[in-house]
């Protein structure tokens, strides 16, 4: 027989794994659109690229999100295999 205590533990189980998985979604979404947050380097080769610092930023930051959301989608997966 299914106790209600194994339902809600397979409940919160695949709640954790599908809160997991769009985060995971929305992480690699944003850093397909804005790319990875890296540092280009000052010396060597200068491109004659005009940018606006505040895009540079917002591509930064948004880089960063997209990272921080795949990072917590992936804990809140492991998390769903061991909650017990």
């Amino acid at each position: 027989m299914d106790s209600p205590l194994l339902n809600i533990i397979m409940c919160i189980q695949n709640i954790l794994n599908s809160v997991g998985l769009f985060f995971d979604i929305i992480g690699i979404l944003l850093i397909w659109k804005y790319g990875l947050p890296v540092e280009l380097p000052t010396t060597g080769v200068k491109w004659a690229v005009a940018y606006d610092p505040n895009v540079k930023n917002k591509y930064k930051l948004f880089g960063h999100i997209g990272l921080c959301l795949i990072v917590v989608g992936f804990i809140c997966q492991i998390v769903s295999n061991f909650y017990k």
